[in-house]
């Protein structure tokens, strides 16, 4: 199966990001997990952390209640601890690979708490709420990998390759209707 660029799940994730929030129902979904994943397991360390940076600034220019320079740490200290969890996490298996951004999502939380703490000494974090957000937010952003970005690209690949396939197929009977055409022509 060829693996799509990452420049085709950032464009999702950046259109997820967009819309997503229009829904009456919306959980507070971490739209470019499924990015940060695949950027840790097809390219180096220095890359992640600008993707990183980039995506935080991105955050911080759309958000109005944290200070400039929040979401850029945030997301470079969860690059350097989940980065190197990427040699344990198979791109290829993709229910493994979901796990891994199940992972990312979990310290993302946990680092967004502790790193919201020391920026808002008024921000007091209550444990239930805490666990909630640590486990079935990241069960979420799981689902949401499995659902709105290996899904709908597994299935237009499975598409496209039974379309070649088929196309080679009729290619196929045409030519060989012609060489059968030919060869009854020079008899």
């Amino acid at each position: 199966m060829i693996q799509p660029p990452l420049s085709l799940y950032f464009a999702l994730a950046f259109f997820y990001h967009l819309t997503l929030p229009i829904l009456p129902f919306t959980f507070p979904f971490l739209c470019f997990a499924p990015v940060f994943s695949l950027s840790f397991s097809r390219k180096s360390l220095f890359f992640s952390l600008w993707t990183s940076f980039f995506i935080g600034l991105f955050f911080d220019l759309r958000s109005a209640s944290t200070p400039l320079g929040f979401y850029p740490l945030l997301l470079i200290i969860v690059t350097l601890i989940i980065y190197r969890f990427r040699i344990y996490f198979s791109e290829k298996q993709p229910l493994v690979f979901i796990i891994y951004t199940a992972l990312y999502s979990f310290v993302y939380t946990l680092v967004f708490s502790l790193l919201h703490v020391i920026i808002e000494p008024r921000f007091t974090p209550s444990l239930i709420p805490l666990i909630f957000d640590l486990l079935f937010f990241s069960l979420i952003d799981s689902f949401y990998h499995l659902a709105l970005f290996f899904t709908p690209i597994a299935l237009t690949q499975w598409i496209l390759s039974k379309t070649q396939k088929n196309l080679l197929l009729g290619l196929k009977r045409v030519f060989s209707k012609i060489s059968f055409l030919q060869e009854k022509g020079s008899k």
